[in-house]
């Protein structure tokens, strides 16, 4: 990395979301250095000697910081000038990362993505997480991208409540479970989860199940993030 002259230094910042009681949030981590406070992603350089390509390097970097094997990652962006950090011109290549949800607040670092704005968010941050959270939603729109954020069983409701909580919009009940099941990215437990209503059926995620593209759009437009 380079400094106030020279070349511009280069980082990876990375959004980490997971769902927690079924409300989104996002990693954060104190500001390290002298040059600036407050909250930021996790972010950091590329490693030439670990690292065998950038996205080597962002799952690493998550790991070093989670301890997880992140299951998915997505470029956002790459931007760059000369004011966006104390050291002078950087370049970031900016991602978002999914984890399976979790219904614990007992670790620390995780924040509501509802509840950001008026928080202390060093550098341009705040903006980051928008911009990864619009693209996002606008995945989640014609993809099985919110897969990567359920847990290892669920079922087709529990699905439909993370979909519908990602776009802010309700979602028909039949359409949206024929259209995931006809994409064959789901696989059925054969057992049931037991509660006060009728018992419903638990699936997984198809192993090795990537990403499916729907051939329209989920009903509704994503709200911004506000």
């Amino acid at each position: 990395m380079q400094g106030l002259t020279g070349e511009p230094f280069f980082s990876l910042e990375i959004a980490v979301f997971r769902l927690i009681h079924s409300n989104l949030h996002v990693y954060l981590q104190p500001a390290s250095g002298t040059q600036t406070t407050g909250l930021t992603l996790i972010n950091g350089a590329v490693d030439l000697l670990r690292d065998k390509n950038i996205d080597n390097s962002v799952k690493r970097l998550i790991d070093d910081k989670l301890s997880v094997d992140v299951p998915y990652i997505e470029q956002v962006k790459t931007i760059g000038n000369a004011t966006r950090h104390p050291r002078g011109w950087m370049v970031a290549a900016v991602y978002y990362a999914l984890l399976p949800e979790f219904n614990s607040l007992e670790e620390s670092g995780w924040f509501p993505v509802s509840r950001l704005t008026g928080m202390n968010l060093a550098f341009d941050h705040l903006a980051l997480i928008h911009s990864c959270v619009k693209r996002m939603r606008d995945k989640t729109q014609y993809t099985t991208v919110p897969l990567h954020m359920m847990p290892e069983e669920f079922t087709l409701t529990d699905l439909q409540r993370c979909y519908e909580g990602l776009l802010s919009t309700s979602l028909e009940k039949k359409s949206f479970r024929r259209r995931l099941l006809d994409a064959n990215v789901l696989v059925a437990l054969g057992k049931e989860r037991r509660g006060y209503a009728r018992p419903a059926q638990l699936y997984r995620m198809k192993r090795g199940h990537i990403v499916h593209h729907f051939s329209r759009k989920m009903r509704g437009t994503a709200k911004e993030f506000a």
